[in-house]
């Protein structure tokens, strides 16, 4: 029975993590829990207008239905999910679909301050409809000036192309961070500390 000790309710086999990514995986991992991991199934396009505050709480929520509607009747287990965007001057980076995109961002990104947002949603189906609580934690980000040449031999390790805004903050990308304000863990993808204080309100 696998547990955070700072957190002794959030035991490993009481939520399921309702994502895909290994980094969110090995930050559970390093405060001792290892939940059940399924992928959600869902269509992660941004609506024709719709605000990025809107697309990251309709896409983490839609994470977790996704997941809730696969459990068998009875199972009583928390579902956590979550969603990272980047967004530069009120504009959202998403994931790169190829390499002269991913250069384009890092481009725009050089020298500048921007946003990592991280959305997070706790669900359960207890009751007769599934049970949502969603909340977000934010990020500034200062990346250092960057040469055309260094951007071309980052996006060249392959590191960028799964990561919105096309960068990982924590692998080799981490050398184009100057400077970060606020929590590290919401930049590479979960914000552990806030994530288990919304499951320790399911379960007390």
């Amino acid at each position: 029975m696998k547990s955070c000790p700072l957190f002794p309710k959030v035991k490993s086999e009481s939520f399921i993590l309702a994502s895909g990514s290994p980094r969110r995986k090995d930050l559970l991992a390093n405060v001792g829990l290892y939940p059940e991991i399924i992928k959600p199934d869902i269509d992660e396009e941004m609506h024709l207008n719709e605000p990025f505050e809107n697309y990251l709480s309709r896409v983490t929520k839609d994470k977790a239905l996704a997941v809730i509607q696969q459990l068998q009747p009875g199972d009583t287990r928390c579902v956590l999910s979550a969603d990272t965007v980047v967004i530069l001057d009120d504009h959202l980076l998403q994931k790169p679909e190829s390499a002269n995109q991913a250069i384009e961002m890092l481009s725009a990104l050089g020298g500048q301050t921007h946003l990592v947002r991280t959305g997070f949603c706790v669900a359960h189906n207890r009751t007769e409809k599934p049970d949502f609580r969603y909340d977000f934690k934010e990020t500034r980000i200062h990346i250092r000036d960057l040469s055309t040449e260094w951007i071309k031999k980052y996006v060249a390790t392959g590191e960028p192309m799964d990561k919105a805004g096309a960068y990982g903050a924590q692998g080799i990308g981490s050398l184009l961070i100057d400077k970060i304000e606020g929590s590290h863990d919401n930049v590479v993808g979960l914000p552990v500390y806030a994530c288990l204080q919304l499951i320790s309100s399911f379960l007390s």
